[in-house]
C-alpha cells in the first residue's frame, strides 16, 4: 500500500466518524476531499463507498493530476476513467486543482490552466468536465496598492468566464490557510479556506474561539447579521 493511499484511508476513516457523529444534524455543510492521490487500480475505491453509503451528504471533491490539470489537453486514461466514475454521483461538486504561489506565479500560466480544465468539458468519450476551480497557495493580504486582490479578481473573472461558457457557474474556492482579508471573501470566492491543520489543534489551540470572533466581525461588516 503506497502512502498516498494510506493518507487517504485515514482521512476517509476520520470522515466517516465527523459524519457519524453528526448525521443527526438537519443542515449537512460540504465535506471538503483535496484528492491528490492518482488513481491506479483500487485506490480511490474507499471514496466510492463513503459517497455512496452517504448519498445524501454532499461532497467537494479536488481532483489535482500534476499540480494542476497537465501539460495536454485531456487527462491521462485512469484519471479519465476516475473522474467519470466520480461523475456518477449525484452529491458531490468537483473542482480542479491550481495554485498561484501567492501571486509569484505568472497570471497568464494560470489563466492556462484554468481554460485547460474548463477545455475538459470537451472530451466526448467519458465525462470528465470539472464544475469550477480550487485555488491554492492564496494571499491573505491585499497588498500593496491591492496586488493581490486585484490578481485574484483577474483568477476570478477568468474562471467565470470561462465556465459560464460551457454553461456552469464556476465555483471558486481559494486557500489562503487563515482567515483572509474581508476583500477576498467579498471580490474573488465562492468559498474561503480559512484553516489548514488537524481539528484537535484548532480546539486545543484556541483557533475555533478566535476564528468565531473574527467571523463574527467579518459577518457583520458584510452585511451578514
Amino acid at each position: 500500500m503506497s502512502f498516498s493511499t494510506l493518507l487517504l484511508l485515514t482521512f476517509l476513516a476520520t470522515v466517516i466518524t465527523t459524519m457519524a457523529a453528526v448525521s443527526s444534524t438537519t443542515s449537512l455543510t460540504s465535506i471538503l476531499i483535496p484528492l491528490y492521490i492518482y488513481p491506479t487500480p483500487n485506490a480511490w475505491d474507499l471514496l466510492y463507498q463513503v459517497i455512496t453509503v452517504y448519498p445524501t451528504q454532499p461532497f467537494t471533491i479536488i481532483v489535482n493530476h500534476d499540480s494542476g490539470p497537465g501539460s495536454k489537453r485531456f487527462p491521462g486514461e485512469s484519471y479519465r476513467e476516475g473522474i467519470t466514475k466520480l461523475k456518477t454521483f449525484k452529491n458531490l461538486r468537483i473542482i480542479g486543482y491550481v495554485h498561484v504561489s501567492y501571486i509569484a506565479r505568472k497570471l497568464e500560466d494560470v489563466c492556462q490552466d484554468i481554460d485547460r480544465y474548463v477545455g475538459w468539458d470537451e472530451y466526448k468519450k467519458g465525462k470528465i468536465s470539472v464544475d469550477g476551480i480550487f485555488v491554492d497557495e492564496a494571499p491573505e493580504d491585499v497588498g500593496k496598492d491591492a496586488i493581490s486582490l486585484r490578481y485574484m479578481q483577474k483568477v476570478r473573472e477568468r474562471i467565470s468566464a470561462g465556465f459560464h461558457g460551457i454553461g456552469k457557474s464556476g465555483f471558486t474556492m481559494i486557500n489562503p490557510g487563515v482567515i483572509a482579508d474581508k476583500r477576498f471573501y467579498e471580490a474573488t470566492a465562492d468559498a474561503v479556506v480559512s484553516y489548514e491543520d488537524r481539528l484537535v489543534n484548532y480546539y486545543a489551540r484556541g483557533s475555533y474561539r478566535r476564528a468565531k470572533i473574527r467571523i463574527r466581525a467579518l459577518g457583520l461588516r458584510l452585511g451578514w447579521g
